[in-house]
């Protein structure tokens, strides 16, 4: 079960935070951060499209990349390049619409840190190694897992 291209909310399975930018944010065309941020923010939406290699990821205009084991958003049309292109792998056997994002070459995936973030109630998004339980099939550590869920668009 492949995710299909569209837009969609991203939540972090380990506890229900929302995944995207701060609302409040430098002006800057800076890299942004990417936070769990706390349950009293507006979905962040998020554009997912499938290509060869995987999938691109994109919220606020910029894309998704990994700088220094974070993850950011780049801005600069430009500098696109450094942008990553993801593995997003289902795991129904975790839970409906749960998935894994890793790099290209799967050895790291997204996964929710403990470490406050840089903003008011967020906590730091990281590309790091990831853990497995041992069983059929893998199970995923919940910090690992996110819930993608698509926003219909009601207006046709």
């Amino acid at each position: 079960m492949s995710l299909e291209s569209g837009v969609y909310t991203i939540k972090c399975k380990l506890n229900g935070n929302l995944v995207g930018r701060h609302p409040v944010e430098d002006r800057s065309a800076n890299p942004k951060p990417v936070y769990a941020l706390g349950a009293d923010n507006v979905p962040p939406q998020w554009v997912v499209e499938r290509c060869e290699e995987g999938y691109t990821l994109s919220n606020g205009g910029g894309r998704a990349a990994s700088i220094d084991g974070k993850i950011f958003v780049i801005l600069v049309e430009e500098e696109f390049s450094t942008a990553e292109t993801w593995v997003i792998e289902a795991q129904p056997h975790q839970g409906e619409n749960l998935y894994t994002v890793k790099t290209k070459d799967q050895s790291k995936a997204w996964s929710q840190t403990a470490e406050v973030g840089g903003e008011p109630e967020t906590f730091i998004l990281a590309v790091d190694y990831y853990s497995v339980k041992e069983s059929l099939p893998v199970q995923y550590l919940p910090q690992n897992l996110f819930e993608f869920t698509p926003i219909v668009d009601t207006e046709d």
